[in-house]
């Protein structure tokens, strides 16, 4: 290699390193939401309609709105495990705010991604969240079951944006319809439509969440 494309590479590796301290740094600040509430699903049971870059209960620190509820017998890893095919990489991690039988606690989850982060790339990214003791919430109604987010990452290590929950939602919708899973594609309304852009943060959520029957 010449000294010259040497020096070249040296500087793209620069610009690639800087554009992901660019990225954990936008990351932290989080996006603002005007729709911020808790969601009760009986039995003292309840979660926060998005989560959060911080262990901070705050509507200028949100990440993404609530738009996945996987029941019946779900289970973090067995869910994870399901999507993996598709959705292999692990995530920088988030927080979901919830209250197990009257006790609010954070879970952190980091979720399951497409592709590796790039500079040109995007990958497809949810997280989900529960009890962290169990890995799974518990009640008659729901019988074993969690909740998750939903966007799309865009050139994560050079001049980054997130969108598309919708699209993400989507997409997890119909991959676990093809493997036989019963899907409810925007069945519940989770109060937290958004639309609009915030620097890189671009929302595109219509407010309904997707229930995933796990068995």
């Amino acid at each position: 290699m010449t000294r010259r494309k040497i020096v070249l590479y040296r500087i793209g590796s620069l610009l690639c390193l800087s554009g992901a301290v660019a990225v954990l740094a936008s990351t932290g600040l989080g996006a603002s939401t005007p729709y911020l509430r808790t969601l009760g699903f009986g039995y003292g049971d309840a979660i926060y309609n998005y989560d959060f870059t911080s262990q901070s209960v705050s509507s200028s620190g949100v990440d993404w709105a609530a738009s996945l509820l996987f029941y019946n017998n779900a289970e973090i890893d067995k869910v994870k495990n399901i999507s993996s095919g598709k959705y292999w990489f692990y995530g920088s991690k988030m927080n979901g705010r919830l209250n197990d039988s009257g006790y609010w606690q954070w879970d952190q989850d980091g979720g399951k991604k497409t592709d590796t982060p790039s500079c040109l790339g995007s990958t497809r990214h949810y997280r989900i969240y529960a009890p962290p003791a169990f890995d799974n919430f518990y009640n008659p109604n729901f019988g074993y079951y969690l909740f998750g987010t939903t966007h799309y990452d865009h050139h994560e290590l050079c001049n980054s944006w997130f969108d598309d929950s919708e699209g993400t939602e989507h997409d997890l919708a119909n991959l676990f319809s093809g493997k036989g899973y019963y899907t409810r594609y925007d069945y519940a309304w989770f109060y937290n439509q958004q639309y609009g852009n915030q620097g890189d943060h671009h929302w595109s959520n219509d407010g309904y969440a997707t229930y995933i029957r796990i068995t």
